[in-house]
């Protein structure tokens, strides 16, 4: 925060969040391919956010070096 360069603070500040995913580790049918998440900020402001579900049982090693998931 120190070193950061405000010199354009009063242009938007844009944060880059890399994509999340949920990984589950064990074998359940019940959960889908994605699931929502509902983030509340201050003032009553929400921001629904779709996450993706990697389901890690359908992936054998070789899918797994490929996707450099490791």
């Amino acid at each position: 925060i120190r070193i950061a360069d405000y010199s354009h603070s009063k242009e938007i500040i844009k944060l880059k969040m890399p994509e999340p995913y949920l990984i589950l580790l064990e074998e359940s049918s019940d959960i889908g391919d994605s699931i929502k998440l509902q983030m509340e900020f201050s003032k009553g402001q929400f921001f629904i956010y779709d996450i993706k579900v990697l389901k890690y049982w359908t992936y054998d090693l070789e899918k797994l070096y490929n996707g450099k998931m490791y």
